[in-house]
């Protein structure tokens, strides 16, 4: 993701002649000289965008951990190690990445595109009626770039996962809030192991085919895998 548009000719050849199915990518890009951190709701990044509506393939969001410039002391985690990774700070930052990227327009230039962020939408949806409530005041609305609201986009361009977020009633709520749809069954491995992902979904009790469709179906759908449903 150095280059917006390298990155859209990678994706199209990784899709169209190795067969993927999507795409995966980091919070943000880090600048070849270091210092700076790249977020993918830039206008730059359009062409990257672009090739991935085109192509009719979802793509995965992932966490990662900050530039080192941000765990020096006095700075945001220099003194706060304990809150880096999987815990806290992996959807502390990505959220704000999703959140911006819901808001900065991208979706209304490109309707069609398909983002998925796991670990229950990094806790997105339990803010999702304050974040639109407040993105719709009056003083907010007429300057946003963006012609609609967090939780439209929610429910038009955004699907979560359960990677490593293994919350029964959170999922429900996600199921209620989003469309089971919008919803898939996903581990975390190595952060987490499949042995604990399977013991939870085993106790996971949804109504009528819910289970099916979070665990099997929607995954085949949506990364369009050539697999009998």
């Amino acid at each position: 993701m150095h280059d917006p548009v390298q990155a859209a000719g990678e994706l199209k050849r990784a899709v169209q002649q190795l067969g993927f199915f999507g795409g995966l990518i980091n919070d943000f890009q880090s600048t070849k000289t270091g210092g700076k951190q790249l977020y993918y709701d830039m206008p730059a990044y359009d062409p990257f965008w672009r090739m991935a509506e085109e192509l009719d393939v979802p793509i995965y969001l992932h966490p990662r951990y900050p530039e080192l410039s941000d765990l020096q002391p006095n700075t945001k985690y220099g003194s706060r190690l304990h809150l880096l990774g999987a815990g806290v700070q992996f959807h502390l930052d990505l959220s704000f990445h999703i959140y911006a990227l819901c808001a900065s327009g991208v979706f209304d230039r490109f309707p069609r595109l398909k983002v998925v962020a796991g670990h229950l939408g990094e806790n997105i949806p339990f803010n999702l009626w304050r974040a639109s409530h407040w993105y719709n005041k009056p003083s907010k609305k007429a300057t946003r770039p963006s012609l609609h609201d967090y939780n439209y986009y929610f429910h038009k361009n955004i699907f979560i996962t359960t990677s490593g977020n293994f919350s029964t009633p959170g999922l429900k709520f996600c199921i209620e809030d989003l469309g089971v749809e919008r919803c898939l069954y996903s581990i975390d491995t190595p952060y987490d192991q499949v042995k604990e992902g399977q013991e939870w979904w085993r106790t996971v009790g949804l109504k009528d085919n819910h289970k099916e469709l979070v665990g099997r179906e929607n995954a085949i759908r949506l990364f369009k895998l050539p697999i009998e449903i």
